[in-house]
């Protein structure tokens, strides 16, 4: 074994082992034949979900979750701690893939920028006084000291990376325990949950050369996730039976994109939003109402899977509507328009009663 992928999966949520699993077969399609060179290793307290899987599995406790998670229960602190308990264990280089990711190229290319002094994460995402003003807000000016006495003082110059890929060398891992002392502090300061990237982040990019992995993996969190998750419960559904191969074959089938509406549809919103003065936010809630009834491919986002993301993105953002929006949504005809064409879109019957509820929901908030 010379180079290993890391992944770390736990909890009841199936969504996550689903996702792991769908990474792996897109790893696996590069690594199958010449899997020597790089081994795939799953720390879950589910190993049952692996068994069929290519992949070593080490077996996560309850206990050593809580370890991870320490004093203040900040369990995103654990893709430092199997990083670290990874490096002791095996001594080898290893990346660290979170399980919402799909590979474009062979897992390889990511160690080819992982060495003493090199290290990989996804990628930046800019500074932080710009993009998580929440963060910067609350260590702008700051200093914290770590273990080994290193100073961190936080200015314009600090940035956000992501860390949906973590790739480091043995040679770095005291580099992990800087981190974690700089996460810990940042976390009982403001509680925020990206500190555990931007921590890794900071301490990466000031002792070593660190590269972006995203021309290898695409990690589709943010709007694009529901949409995968739908279509990954129809995908393990509809090959309960397949051995990991064919399920390899078959991954393509599975489109990772940000759906955009029909054209047509766009423009007929855009007029609409001119014509009767509309804001911005009404324009996307009849487009996804639109979809949520209507069928079509996955690349707009109106199959079959994934009539009801747009429905819940729906609910949502009428939710998220301030009040006098609200109530100028009520006096337009955007949910009434959607429910006539509800009556002429045959359904299946789970769908048409999954579309009454909501109905009753919205009509409940007026």
């Amino acid at each position: 074994m010379k180079h290993a992928l890391i992944y770390l999966v736990y909890g009841n949520d199936k969504r996550y082992v689903q996702e792991t699993r769908f990474s792996i077969l897109s790893a696996w399609k590069f690594l199958r034949t010449d899997s020597q060179n790089c081994s795939i290793i799953v720390y879950t307290d589910q190993p049952e979900a692996f068994q069929d899987d290519p992949v070593i599995v080490e077996v996560l406790t309850a206990s050593k979750l809580q370890e991870w998670a320490g004093p203040d229960h900040y369990f995103h602190r654990a893709k430092n701690r199997v990083l670290a308990e990874a490096l002791d264990h095996y001594n080898i280089p290893v990346a660290l893939i979170d399980t919402d990711t799909l590979f474009k190229k062979s897992p390889l290319e990511i160690f080819k920028c992982v060495a003493p002094g090199k290290t990989v994460m996804h990628a930046q995402e800019g500074p932080i006084c710009d993009g998580h003003i929440d963060l910067w807000q609350a260590i702008e000016s700051h200093h914290v000291t770590d273990r080994f006495n290193h100073h961190f003082a936080f200015g314009a110059d600090a940035v956000m990376w992501n860390s949906g890929v973590v790739g480091i060398h043995p040679q770095d891992r005291a580099l992990l325990d800087s981190a974690l002392d700089l996460v810990d502090h940042l976390y009982a300061r403001c509680g925020l949950f990206n500190v555990e990237q931007f921590g890794l982040g900071e301490v990466l990019r000031r002792q070593t050369a660190l590269s972006t992995a995203n021309h290898v993996v695409t990690h589709y969190w943010g709007f694009a996730k529901p949409f995968v998750h739908a279509q990954l419960d129809q995908f393990f559904l509809e090959r309960a039976g397949d051995h990991f191969e064919a399920l390899v074959e078959k991954i393509q089938t599975v489109k990772v994109v940000n759906p955009r509406h029909p054209l047509l549809s766009r423009l007929v919103w855009a007029f609409k939003r001119k014509f009767y003065h509309y804001p911005p936010e009404f324009s996307s809630i009849g487009l996804a109402l639109e979809a949520s009834l209507t069928p079509g491919h996955m690349h707009n986002g109106r199959d079959r899977h994934s009539r009801s993301v747009w429905r819940d993105y729906a609910d949502a953002w009428i939710n998220e509507l301030s009040l006098p929006k609200r109530a100028q949504f009520n006096q337009t005809p955007i949910l009434s328009s959607a429910q006539a064409l509800m009556k002429t879109c045959p359904l299946p019957q789970a769908e048409t009663q999954a579309w009454q509820q909501f109905l009753v929901r919205i009509k409940k908030m007026a």
